[in-house]
């Protein structure tokens, strides 16, 4: 047998012993409710979060934000309960009133148990009431952004939730949940009644989205998403769930702040970290839109144990191996 077919029968015979090592992917999307995951194979894994989109206004041009998408890699060992949130589009306020919308939840993996998560991406903030007042796009940085007006609410920080809109006249938007604290409720009236004010998503471990207001006749409600978004006040938007909460837009007529997004430093790398205001170079914008995600693709085993027929493989190729190097060793 000459080199070159030794190469080639080489290859082959390599390329059998490894059949079964593929990677394994797992998506989850929208439910409303958290989903325990456990991990099954010790490796690395790829983990990707997407917050979700905010709720659109009244008005024309009025869109909420889009959501941040985070992703890294991270080894994960077998056993591992995973808790998975995936953030919910906050309700539109385009229902007949003058109304924001919600903010968008925030979508969030942590090991259950745990005191901190794994990685969170932040949701976008829902808009105002009036045309092209446009919710805030989910951060990569981990704190919210502030809501949108002079009485928008400050944006969370170090985990903690947004805080209301505060302008005096009311309707002011609802803060986003934070991974450690809820959002602040707007400023305003009860959200049961038109003309009233947001209220603010929750942090961990309920994420609940704050209520919005609402208008009886419809009957409809500009609540924020699930993953902690605030509620939309009659014309404030509201702020988006994340690490750290978006403040809640200013009642006159502003959106909401995005939410903040995190990476555990005991990630291997990172890789994406695209902000829900972030464009292409030919302004096509990169963000979430719509409800968010979470994918977990395994992209390295660690001491696969392998299947019956790969060892039945394995040992044809050892053996095939073998004869090469006596025929070799003959020459």
């Amino acid at each position: 047998m000459n080199t070159r077919n030794q190469t080639f029968v080489k290859k082959a015979l390599f390329a059998m012993m490894f059949v079964g090592a593929s990677a394994q992917a797992v998506p989850f999307t929208y439910t409303g409710s958290i989903v325990d995951y456990t991990i099954t194979t010790s490796g690395v894994y790829d983990l990707t979060a997407a917050g979700a989109q905010g709720g659109s206004g009244n008005g024309v041009g009025t869109t909420g934000g889009l959501g941040a998408q985070i992703s890294g890699d991270l080894f994960l060992t077998t056993g591992t309960q995973l808790g998975i949130v995936v953030g919910g589009q906050g309700l539109t306020g385009n229902f007949g009133g003058l109304a924001g919308g919600g903010g968008g939840g925030g979508s969030f993996v942590y090991i259950i148990g745990s005191t901190s998560p794994l990685i969170v991406a932040g949701g976008g903030g829902g808009a105002g009431y009036i045309d092209a007042t446009v919710g805030g796009g989910g951060q990569t940085t981990t704190s919210g952004q502030a809501g949108f007006g002079a009485g928008g609410g400050a944006g969370g920080s170090a985990g903690s939730g947004g805080a209301g809109g505060n302008d005096e006249i009311g309707d002011n938007g609802g803060g986003g949940g934070g991974w450690g604290g809820n959002g602040g409720d707007g400023v305003g009236t009860t959200y049961t009644q038109t003309g009233g004010a947001g209220l603010g998503g929750a942090g961990a471990f309920s994420f609940l989205a704050g209520f919005g207001d609402c208008d009886p006749s419809v009957p409809a409600c500009a609540n924020g998403g699930f993953g902690g978004g605030g509620g939309g006040g009659w014309q404030g938007g509201g702020g988006g769930g994340g690490y750290s909460g978006g403040g809640g837009g200013d009642g006159t007529t502003d959106g909401g702040g995005g939410g903040g997004s995190y990476i555990d430093a005991s990630f291997l790398s990172i890789g994406s970290m695209i902000g829900g205001s972030d464009t292409s170079d030919n302004g096509a914008p990169l963000g979430n839109a719509n409800n968010g995600f979470v994918n977990i693709d395994m992209v390295l085993l660690s001491n696969p144990v392998p299947e019956p027929l790969t060892l039945a493989l394995m040992a044809i190729g050892l053996a095939g191996l073998g004869f090469i190097r006596r025929k070799k060793a003959r020459i």
